[in-house]
């Protein structure tokens, strides 16, 4: 396949919206991890949350540094998720399989869409819908270019 290979450019958008979803939604915990509660509400949120101890054999931990972790942790697999898809792009496009990678996006944002949606939480909600459209609009260019690749 070519650099002209149908749906490229939306690829590569979709992987830069998740590069760029990571990074804002890493800029989001770090204020909240350094950041002064805004409200009264989050001061007692916070206060609960660390009070509340997770006991693992040697560790012990408690529900603030869980949510943490597990914010942080969201940031930096969108963040290599969008890094892994343009680096394995150009081989996978030559080998004829950049759809297989278009396709799996489209399943992880999709699903990353649901959940939000379920969660009603509008920043992610916002930003794996858009990446969602532009991996489906990528699949959906490709869909010819897939076919002749196998012919030749």
């Amino acid at each position: 396949m070519q650099k002209s290979t149908p749906g490229r450019r939306t690829f590569i958008a979709g992987a830069v919206g998740l590069i760029l979803a990571g990074s804002s939604h890493s800029l989001a915990v770090l204020a909240v991890v350094f950041g002064e509660p805004q409200s009264e509400a989050e001061v007692a949120y916070r206060q609960a949350a660390e009070a509340f101890v997770l006991t693992t054999e040697p560790f012990e931990s408690n529900a603030w540094g869980g949510n943490q972790i597990l914010s942080a942790s969201y940031s930096v697999l969108l963040v290599q998720t969008g890094l892994l898809s343009l680096w394995a792009m150009g081989p996978l496009q030559q080998a004829g399989l950049l759809r297989r990678l278009t396709l799996l996006n489209l399943i992880c944002s999709g699903l990353q869409l649901g959940i939000s949606i379920a969660y009603q939480f509008i920043p992610p909600m916002a930003f794996c819908g858009v990446v969602f459209v532009l991996f489906a609009v990528s699949l959906w260019r490709q869909r010819g270019a897939a076919s002749a690749a196998t012919l030749t």
